[in-house]
């Protein structure tokens, strides 16, 4: 089946998450310039809004630059439980954020529902625990509220090979594209084709160009 044109993948950023979701964040800062702050780097779940905290650190949003799914958006797009990576400052103890990037870890149909946290998106097995936040208009508010053939965004963490720890799970309205998150598997270079989780992509037609490795 091809997929290219319909998923956009983005594997490298998969290892970033995986790494935090081993205790739910992950940062990073380095030394600069006296004065100006350090810059900070930290990856996690957005566990609260008006302002932000990602990970258990607060960010003031005062000139905050947002992009959910690689598209120009505002803080309060932002919603509890989707999976941010942060670029600021800690200028003393006050941290803010300059960049906030947000992706869904799976955005595709669900294909089937094992049990109370465990339910299968597009190839990927997504697991569901307390922490996992449901949008407005699933009700319940777990997977008793989702159907077999659902349109969802999956944000969360990606634990291993086709496996998701999700923190939020909305449905998504006119789907018109599907992402997928994960480590590539099964690569047949003579094929062209790879698999993420279970769903097998096909890249012939896929600009690889910016590649390597």
């Amino acid at each position: 089946m091809k997929l290219v044109g319909w998923f956009r993948i983005m594997c490298a950023v998969a290892s970033i998450l995986a790494l935090a979701s081993c205790g739910g964040g992950s940062s990073a800062a380095s030394g600069g310039i006296g004065g100006t702050g350090k810059p900070v780097i930290k990856v996690g779940a957005v566990t609260a809004t008006g302002g932000l905290t990602v990970g258990g650190q607060s960010f003031s949003t005062l000139k905050t630059t947002v992009t959910i799914g690689g598209a120009p958006a505002v803080i309060g797009d932002v919603k509890v439980g989707m999976v941010a990576l942060v670029r600021g400052t800690d200028d003393s103890g006050a941290f803010s954020a300059d960049d906030v990037s947000i992706e869904e870890a799976v955005k595709g149909i669900l294909e089937a529902k094992i049990d109370a946290n465990t339910v299968v998106v597009q190839g990927q097995t997504i697991q569901i625990d307390d922490a996992t936040v449901f949008g407005l208009g699933i009700s319940p508010a777990s997977e008793a509220g989702l159907s077999v053939g659902d349109p969802l965004e999956v944000y969360g963490f990606v634990r291993s090979a086709g496996v998701v720890l999700a923190r939020r799970i909305e449905r998504e309205a006119g789907l018109s594209e599907f992402r997928l998150l994960g480590f590539a598997t099964a690569v047949n270079t003579g094929a062209q084709t790879f698999m993420i989780g279970t769903q097998v992509i096909d890249y012939s037609s896929a600009d690889t160009s910016d590649l390597s490795g």
